[in-house]
């Protein structure tokens, strides 16, 4: 589903090389953490899957089709596949709840109808049917994470990034939000999430590709090597 040949990604006024020479595989379905250090790669692997940025070199495979290639004016349909949590959850402070939700679906243009019939599913999917009436800031952390799941979702999108989900949270409200997250990836969803959480990955016990210096150094599942299988 998502694939990386040999991607290089060098930035131009610094030189400095984010990736190098980065071959992954990430089937349908999968639940795949990307860790390393800061400085590793992380941010430029997944800035590249929601192409915003380009490759040095190389090819990014999506439901094989070649993203590099994609033209701009296809990015839009592009990235409706894709559902993206923030770490800092980036909620529309002057809209509720639930009109933060549906302003996903609007941008899209979907109809009103069924917007009204699917943002009441998502908000019970998360867990907070019952504050579709409140504004961000009356919400806690871990529910406004919340919020922004049930946004990423509410498109249907074929595969989600997480980028530090978990990072504002406690850990009692972090096992939460990843009992959520596991949920989705189980009715079909891929998940590429990027932490520094340790706890979480060893806890979630899934694929772990792990990058140092720009090139990955691991990939494993159980202990157990990942074999390019799905292609």
């Amino acid at each position: 589903m998502i694939r990386f040949e040999n991607v290089n990604k060098t930035y131009d006024k610094t030189l400095h090389e984010a990736l190098s020479e980065v071959n992954i595989n990430i089937c349908e379905g999968d639940f795949v953490f990307v860790v390393g250090k800061s400085g590793a790669g992380k941010t430029t692997l997944i800035k590249m899957i929601l192409k915003e940025l380009e490759p040095t070199d190389g090819r990014i495979l999506i439901d094989q089709q070649d993203i590099t290639q994609l033209k701009r004016r296809k990015l839009p349909y592009y990235r409706r596949k894709i559902g993206v949590v923030f770490q800092d959850f980036r909620l529309l402070p002057e809209k509720t709840v639930y009109e933060n939700i549906a302003y996903a679906m609007e941008i899209v243009e979907k109809k009103s109808k069924e917007i009204k019939e699917r943002v009441p599913q998502a908000l019970k999917l998360v867990g907070l049917n019952h504050r579709g009436h409140y504004y961000p800031e009356q919400l806690s952390g871990g529910e406004q994470q919340r919020v922004s799941i049930a946004r990423a979702i509410i498109n249907n999108p074929k595969i989600i990034i997480c980028d530090e989900p978990t990072g504002n949270l406690d850990p009692k409200t972090s096992i939460g939000i990843m009992k959520l997250l596991k949920d989705i990836n189980e009715s079909g969803t891929t998940i590429i999430m990027a932490t520094h959480d340790r706890d979480i990955v060893d806890r979630m016990q899934a694929r772990v590709i792990t990058l140092a210096g720009g090139k990955v150094i691991s990939d494993k599942k159980g202990g157990y090597d990942c074999e390019d299988t799905c292609y």
